[in-house]
């Protein structure tokens, strides 16, 4: 793989990164790689949407060089690494080290190294390679592991027997980055998953970190995959034992796969959880977003979702207008409206999608300058008039900001005669 095409790769955007990163590092003499996922996806001509950085030693130095030089932020950390919040994207540092692991699943001990022993401490060998920075352009490609073969091979490969007891994460990691880029396991790698899997290897890291682990797979572009070969494997005992992967839920998470403005909605992610947990009881429902540690929106979506589901995929059936369907769904979560929307069939499904495709879009064009003007003050009785008026605008028999103003002063004038 000849630099010249990796670089004519790399996003214009981390150029100025790239040159002012290697020129301190030529400064300070120390050498400076791209390394891990950001080469990989480099090679697969995949979107490099991070950077992670390695020096080879003087990690301190570099970081206040950055700082002094760059007027950037830097957070340290005690695993020699490092975040830099550059203007508009940030990035990963750290120095070459080794780890030991002294408990299975604990945190690694971690000291200075060469770039050797880094490559050779890491996931798997298509994120070992290194590419050698100098005057702003990747040079030398360095593989210590044979990850360019693996790469090419379209190969998951661990570099050591021991990997998935000493950090179970991986194997979280194995399945997602396998269906991700179309790549097979190595069947030693899926042999030494499976034996990690019978020996209870999970037990050795609390459920919140491997549902942190977890939470990437749902935030995959299309997480179907990877959650279907974690139920094919035994990969998600940390989850409740009676989620069942039926027909219903398959349908919902390849659709949800096939939906192209999951970025349109910030909590995406959580959609195919809702899916996966939509029938549990409130004892394992407690238990996944405790250890999901959801955040008090993300525990309504999944508690209002449960609580209203099968009551409205039969209202939902009826030949609704648009004010009554607004009426029914303006409760929720829109994120709960799109779980709806991928379980639901028939008309359901279309009632669903049209709120959320334009009737969830609708929105009242006074503003709170224009309550003020009418001489009224917050409340929740004007809150209940705004959404009269907002009902009606939905039903189209309300066109212009005029009248909704109209509108609300007939309402007003009604409440107070």
């Amino acid at each position: 793989m000849k630099p010249e095409i990796l670089n004519r790769r790399i996003n214009p955007k981390f150029r100025p990164a790239i040159e002012a990163f290697s020129k301190i590092a030529r400064d300070l003499n120390i050498n400076i790689y791209l390394v891990g996922g950001s080469v990989r996806d480099l090679i697969l001509k995949k979107p490099c949407l991070d950077l992670d950085f390695l020096v080879d030693s003087k990690l301190s130095d570099f970081l206040s060089e950055l700082e002094s030089r760059l007027n950037i932020k830097v957070e340290k950390s005690s695993f020699l690494t490092a975040k830099a919040y550059l203007e508009d994207f940030n990035v990963d540092i750290a120095q070459a080290r080794k780890e030991i692991y002294k408990n299975c699943g604990s945190l690694p001990e971690v000291s200075p190294a060469g770039i050797k022993e880094d490559a050779l401490r890491r996931d798997f060998t298509v994120n070992t390679l290194l590419f050698r920075l100098s005057s702003g352009k990747a040079v030398e490609l360095i593989d210590f592991t044979g990850g360019l073969k693996d790469i090419k091979n379209k190969v998951i490969r661990i570099l050591h027997k021991q990997s998935f007891f000493d950090d179970p994460t991986r194997i979280i990691r194995a399945v997602r980055y396998s269906e991700r880029f179309g790549f097979k396991i190595d069947g030693d790698t899926l042999g030494c998953i499976k034996k990690a899997l019978s020996e209870d290897a999970y037990a050795s890291l609390s459920t919140q970190r491997l549902c942190a682990e977890f939470v990437r797979v749902l935030k995959e572009n299309r997480p179907y995959k990877p959650i279907i070969r974690m139920f094919e494997i035994g990969a998600l005992g940390f989850m409740p034992h009676n989620i069942k992967l039926d027909y219903s839920r398959k349908r919902a998470l390849r659709e949800w796969g096939s939906f192209i403005r999951k970025n349109d909605f910030p909590l995406y992610w959580i959609v195919p959880l809702v899916i996966l947990v939509k029938d549990l009881n409130d004892l394992d429902t407690d238990f996944v977003m405790s250890s999901f540690e959801l955040t008090k929106r993300e525990r309504r979506i999944i508690k209002e979702f449960q609580a209203s589901f099968c009551r409205l995929s039969k209202e939902l059936l009826e030949d609704l207008k648009s004010d009554l369907l607004y009426d029914k769904l303006k409760f929720l979560d829109i994120h709960s409206v799109l779980s709806i929307y991928f379980l639901s069939r028939g008309r359901a499904k279309k009632n669903s999608w049209r709120f959320i495709d334009r009737i969830y879009k609708i929105k009242l064009d006074i503003t709170g300058e224009d309550v003020k003007t009418l001489g009224l003050q917050e409340s929740p009785q004007i809150g209940i008039m705004l959404d009269k008026v907002l009902s009606s605008k939905i039903s189209g028999r309300i066109k212009s900001k005029q009248q909704e103003i109209a509108l609300l002063k007939e309402l007003i004038n009604k409440r107070c005669g």
